[in-house]
């Protein structure tokens, strides 16, 4: 700011949260001279001990005395009451603020107010006092000097705007003392000359035609102009002049006044941008993105071109920001917005936006032709599949891409944005690292999903719902000792519908939290049933969705409850959990799986050999079983990687005190294989498909725990 007095302004914070005055600080005492007080209490004492700031930055929300009262005493207080007092506030209400000012408070800011906009309003207020004070200043002089001079000399001199008479030939008379501090200028600088002398060069020679025009006609003109101080510096004044007529109706004086909004111009070009542009990134938001493309479909639609709109979300992006923290996750979003420009920087038409999140958008008006935009997805996959630089460190992510093209495919910016997220999804469940070009069959599928998550809402309620179970045979007795429960949907309109396709929906709309509980009850009880008929070493194990242990998942304390009142061990039920569990660092996800650990029940990770496989994993959490997937079994033959691999499972799970399962068996030689290796347990068609309850009882009837395999 441009100072007023020939000392920083002095600014008391007032706040009891040690963070936000450490956050205030480090704004602040660059440009300010800062004391704090970390209560009412201690602010009083330090005013009553003679501190004198200028402004007082004051937080509502104190425990010991809240800022009312603080302001309050302040304001009654004859050696405070002018200080002013800025209050400063996580609320947000009305009532609080209009109450804020009554007591004589001069503003009212809220924490989440940007720190740049907290610091121009601090500097307005601070200029204000300063001015105030250079003003009693200057007016104890003139008091003092009031018999040597005019009433008009000394408001001329005295204000703290700028002022520069001009005669009637367009020539400096005289300016004021507040015009020598802005300008730099003195008197005889500028006295006798025309004063286009200040002129930036900001504005042409029409800006100048109508300002004139508006003085020949009225008298005064009225606006903002950008100026250039004596040292260089361009600055934006608020600039009023005025015509002064002899008693012949000619032209006496012009006399211009004006203010320095330099700064205020800034804010709300900081204001304008922040409107428009992704902090971060600096690339176009999502308001900005909306504008874009409503004008580039416009222009399309008139000069009968398209527009190739490409959704971009990134792959693995979560992981990263789990593992490695959002500081860095941050840095891996601007780089990768730096690629993604790169890919297309050639054209000055086509705009790169952030959404917001790992997304990002491009929109690509007058392509010749599709090729030319599968080029440019291609080019954005291959350069954002390349590693991130992190620090010491090497981050991974690759890209999934949506395209959809106006008008082709949507004649409206909504109905194109909706078009490129279905395909994006769709290059998602095709494997990721990929892009798909929208077509009418993903609508038709987006409009089943939808209708598939309105019917899972009620299908607990409406009694679709089935458990099926598998049998899990012991290798070495050829036992049916456990079982694996599977869920079934059976729909009056839809049929037999996949768990493949209705648990990830499940999971997106939170049904999964209902019906996970419905799985534990049904699972449960079912237990119960088989341990009182069938042997107490019989054990049910369910798969639980990631999303059941995260953030607005299930406090798994009632099922352990109902453990109990069905009287069942908890080592009669174990719970199958993926990799990706394990990968959220959520310690509330380690405390869940502990609970369940600490009544017995067992834990089987899923899908084995998979995903990443971590023995980090293994060691930091407690697990029972480790599930070969079935892609492993379908490949083995004696000589196959796939046993190769299944073979070192088996040796390094033994070795950990592991127990191992493996999926999808169907042919005797797999089983043999198996048996060699040394695996536990299997399951899969060469026993059993899975059934309903009662022919799965028959099945355990039937077996009486007598060997059932080869």
């Amino acid at each position: 700011m441009n100072e007023t007095d020939d000392r920083q302004a002095r600014i008391l914070i007032v706040d009891d949260a040690l963070a936000n005055v450490g956050l205030l600080l480090d704004a602040l005492e660059p440009e300010f001279d800062v004391q704090c007080a970390t209560s009412g209490t201690e602010a009083l004492f330090l005013l009553e001990a003679g501190a004198q700031p200028d402004l007082i930055l004051l937080d509502v929300a104190m425990p010991d005395m809240d800022g009312f009262e603080v302001c309050r005493r302040l304001k009654a207080d004859g050696r405070t009451r002018d200080i002013p007092v800025i209050f400063l506030t996580a609320e947000d209400g009305e009532h609080d603020e209009t109450f804020g000012l009554a007591l004589g408070a001069v503003d009212y800011i809220a924490k989440s107010s940007p720190m740049a906009i907290v610091k121009a309003r601090l500097r307005n207020h601070a200029r204000l006092v300063m001015q105030e004070r250079r003003l009693q200043r200057e007016i104890a002089e003139h008091k003092a000097a009031r018999e040597q001079l005019q009433v008009a000399g000394m408001v001329f001199s005295a204000s703290s705007e700028g002022m520069l008479l001009v005669n009637a030939d367009n020539r400096i008379v005289a300016v004021n003392p507040a015009f020598v501090a802005l300008t730099g200028y003195g008197p005889e600088d500028v006295v006798g000359k025309d004063p286009k002398l200040l002129q930036s060069g900001r504005h042409g020679p029409a800006f100048y035609q109508a300002m004139w025009a508006a003085l020949e006609a009225t008298g005064t003109w009225r606006g903002e102009i950008w100026n250039r101080r004596r040292n260089g510096e361009e600055y934006a004044e608020h600039l009023t002049i005025n015509t002064i007529y002899d008693e012949a109706g000619k032209v006496h004086l012009r006399v211009a006044l004006f203010s320095d909004i330099t700064e205020k111009k800034a804010s709300e070009a900081l204001i304008e941008f922040q409107s428009c542009y992704d902090a971060l990134t600096r690339l176009p938001n999502r308001r900005l993105f909306a504008e874009r493309l409503a004008l580039a479909s416009e222009r399309a639609h008139r000069d009968r071109g398209r527009v190739a709109l490409l959704y971009i979300d990134l792959d693995h992006f979560k992981e990263v920001n789990d593992t490695l923290g959002h500081h860095q996750g941050d840095a891996l979003l601007v780089q990768a917005a730096h690629r993604v420009r790169r890919c297309v920087r050639e054209s000055e038409t086509v705009t790169v936006a952030r959404l917001g999140g790992d997304e990002f958008t491009v929109i690509v008006p007058d392509f010749e032709g599709m090729d030319e935009v599968e080029r440019l997805a291609r080019a954005i996959i291959d350069s954002l599949s390349e590693p991130f630089r992190l620090g010491d460190q090497l981050a991974h992510v690759s890209a999934s891409i949506g395209i959809t093209v106006f008008p082709d495919d949507a004649a409206d910016t909504d109905g194109l944005l909706r078009n490129a997220d279905q395909a994006m999804y769709a290059a998602k469940r095709a494997g990721r690292n990929g892009y798909q070009a929208f077509n009418p069959e993903m609508q038709r599928a987006m409009s089943m999903r939808v209708r598939l998550s309105q019917a899972l809402r009620d299908a607990v309620q409406a009694g679709q719902l089935r458990l099926h179970y598998q049998p899990i045979v012991e290798l070495a007795s050829g036992r049916v000792c456990k079982a694996e429960a599977l869920l079934r949907w059976e729909h009056p309109e839809f049929g037999e519908v996949s768990p493949a396709a209705f648990i990830p929906i499940a999971e997106d709309c939170g049904s999964i939290h209902c019906i996970g509980d419905w799985v534990f009850e049904r699972a449960a009880c079912q237990a119960a049933r088989w341990r009182s008929r069938f042997g107490t070493d019989f054990q049910v194990s369910i798969n639980v969705s990631p999303r059941q242990f995260q953030a607005g998942g299930r406090d798994f304390g009632r099922w352990l409850e109902r453990l109990g009142e069905l009287g069942l061990d908890g080592s009669m039920l174990a719970l199958e959990i993926t990799e990706t569990l394990l990968m959220d660092t959520d310690q509330a996800i380690a405390d869940k799986l502990a609970q369940f650990r600490a009544a017995g029940v067992q834990i089987a990770l899923d899908d084995f050999g998979t995903g990443y496989s971590s023995l980090a994993y293994l060691k930091e959490f407690r697990i029972d079983y480790l599930k070969i997937d079935r892609t492993f079994v379908r490949d083995m033959t004696p000589d196959s990687k796939s046993f190769l691999l299944s073979e070192a499972i088996v040796t390094m799970a033994h070795r950990l005190g592991l127990k191992v399962i493996a999926e999808g068996v169907e042919t005797p030689q797999q089983y043999a294989l198996l048996e060699r290796i040394g695996c536990d347990y299997f399951q899969g068609y060469l026993f059993s498909r899975p059934l309903p309850e009662d022919a799965f009882e028959g099945l355990l009837r039937s077996a009486s725990c007598e060997a059932v395999c080869p």
